[in-house]
């Protein structure tokens, strides 16, 4: 038997194993992963007879909860303008989380905020009639007169500015 055929034997083992394992879960009821706050998730999260010795009411809070939990993690993971900024930041924030530049000046919500320091819901923060985005673009400060320090702006290689790493020597 040549090796191409041995491989494939394994790896249809392999896919026919797993499958039957998660069609086993599935119907068994056991959970299928962990979700982002350590509890189980899966087929049998409203399932409040695997709840035991618990009293009705008990029962009820903790599949609640769940929810809650589920909830929470899907809001905390979604950024729908993939700005950087998730939804609840930019709720927070009071920028349109279906935007990247809400203020339209030409900076992702997420430089503004977490780089440049300047006002996402305005498009030129120290109101000297030049937008913020123009300003970084010129090298100029958004925040006042004078030039950007760039020394503590850091490009990476896929052209995203990122603030500096300390350069000051640790003690």
């Amino acid at each position: 038997m040549g090796v191409k055929k041995i491989i494939i034997l394994v790896l249809l083992a392999f896919v026919v194993i797993g499958t039957g394992i998660g069609v086993a879960r599935k119907f068994s009821g056991q959970p299928f992963f962990p979700n982002f706050f350590g509890q189980w998730s899966g087929a049998n999260k409203n399932n409040t007879a695997s709840l035991p010795q618990l009293s009705e009411q008990e029962k009820a809070a903790q599949v609640s909860r769940q929810h809650w939990i589920d909830a929470t993690n899907q809001q905390l993971a979604v950024d729908r303008d993939l700005d950087g900024l998730t939804d609840v930041e930019e709720e927070k924030l009071g920028t349109d989380p279906a935007q990247e530049d809400t203020d339209g000046d030409g900076l992702k919500d997420f430089q503004e905020v977490k780089i440049y320091h300047t006002n996402p819901l305005k498009a030129d923060t120290d109101g000297d009639g030049v937008s913020d985005g123009l300003e970084v673009y010129q090298s100029d400060n958004p925040l006042g007169p004078g030039k950007i320090d760039w020394s503590k702006i850091h490009i990476i290689a896929s052209g995203v500015a990122v603030p500096a790493p300390s350069t000051t020597p640790k003690k």
